[in-house]
């Protein structure tokens, strides 16, 4: 990794954690999970699209991150009000959908970069 891009990823390293810190916690008071999965597409699709080279790196740190809050908050005897429940691992499927939100913000970088070639061309 190159020295001078160093600083950018690791801001992007920290606020994936942070991202996912905070998609977790609104997670445990949420009893629908339409919320959560918007949060986590959105988030992980703007990293994606802001830094595309990295996407899968955004998507397991966030997704992970996402897991290791609920797994210590349930094991602490925090009351998880979530569809899931105790079943933990259910939230394992929150890796899946920032894995999608970061390859869509990716696939819509290079969208972008098509349409403004094409309209540079004209």
């Amino acid at each position: 990794m190159p020295e001078k891009n160093f600083p950018i990823t690791g801001l992007f390293i920290v606020s994936s954690i942070f991202g996912g810190i905070i998609i977790a916690l609104f997670d445990m008071g949420q009893t629908d999970v339409q919320p959560t999965v918007i949060m986590i597409l959105a988030f992980t699709g703007v990293a994606g699209f802001l830094k595309s080279n990295l996407a899968y790196l955004w998507a397991l740190i966030t997704g992970i991150t996402i897991f290791a809050v609920i797994f210590a908050t349930t094991y602490s005897g925090h009351t998880y009000t979530h569809p899931i429940g105790t079943n933990i691992f259910g939230a394992l499927i929150c890796i899946i959908t920032a894995f999608a939100g970061a390859y869509i913000g990716v696939f819509l970088k290079w969208l972008n970069g098509k349409i403004n070639k094409r309209v540079n061309r004209n």
